[in-house]
């Protein structure tokens, strides 16, 4: 008997808890509470050519003509710098573009050269 005398008041302290992180009851979703934005990279190559993405500087993916890459999370609210090279080299298919995502957004980003 003791120990159920705990779980209630216990419950609604981890209730009050949870509404003083969300006061409005609502679930948030985990890119809302960790400032994150997905970002995705398409291939529209008109002489049929694969790029690489670099995506701040780091080759993410390689993409073969007409495909799109899977999301990538990065932090919301910071520059990112996206480019697209012809596979296996340093030359730019396209210009390198500079990207601030807002809080939850899913940005793509295609190359047509």
């Amino acid at each position: 008997m003791h120990r159920r005398a705990w779980m209630v008041p216990a419950l609604l302290l981890a209730a009050a808890l949870d509404c003083y992180k969300n006061p409005s009851g609502l679930r948030l979703e985990q890119c809302y509470i960790n400032y994150t934005a997905n970002l995705n990279f398409t291939n529209r190559s008109a002489t049929n050519r694969s790029y690489d993405v670099l995506l701040d500087g780091d080759t993410v993916t390689t993409l073969a003509p007409g495909q799109t890459s899977r999301d990538f999370g990065v932090n919301a609210w910071v520059l990112h710098v996206v480019a697209f090279n012809y596979a296996g080299s340093d030359s730019a298919a396209c210009p390198r573009q500079i990207y601030t995502p807002s809080r939850c957004e899913t940005q793509n980003f295609v190359c047509r050269e």
